[in-house]
């Protein structure tokens, strides 16, 4: 790793972080991590919103909470999830990997297991777009035309 360095911390922050295998699940925490905050972004900002706040002003404050939601402000606030940084199937495929590991090692997950369940429910429409996509499941649709 050391012959590396140079290279890997213009790429991010390095850290060692144990023995082969350590680093790949602690990717999985991590976005786990990530996918469970943007699973609860997208509910609070059309929750947000449905109660009469003003789109930017819901976001500003989840973002202060959570600055990582901040790359993904054009999903959430104007609901445009291209371009793609990190697809919804692929938060999806890395939550069902982390709950793999994280049931071979005893732990309890349910609010995982439930970000989980909303991701699946989204990436059958909205699979290959940014993971931001998620609000999609709580677009709100208008009324029918009596």
């Amino acid at each position: 790793m050391e012959g590396a360095r140079p290279v890997l911390k213009d790429l991010g922050e390095v850290r060692r972080v144990g023995d082969i295998g350590s680093a790949a699940s602690l990717k999985l925490v991590a976005n786990s991590m990530l996918a469970g905050v943007s699973a609860l972004a997208a509910e609070l900002q059309s929750a947000g919103t449905g109660a009469g706040l003003n789109p930017e002003d819901v976001f500003w404050v989840l973002s202060r909470i959570a600055p990582v939601l901040n790359a993904r402000k054009a999903g959430f606030v104007e609901h445009r999830y291209e371009p793609v940084t990190f697809a919804l199937r692929d938060a999806l495929k890395d939550l069902r990997l982390a709950l793999d590991l994280y049931q071979r090692t005893g732990a309890t997950t349910p609010i995982t297991r439930a970000a989980e369940e909303l991701y699946e429910r989204a990436a059958t429409t909205a699979g290959d777009l940014d993971m931001s996509a998620i609000a999609t499941l709580y677009e709100r649709k208008p009324a029918p035309a009596k």
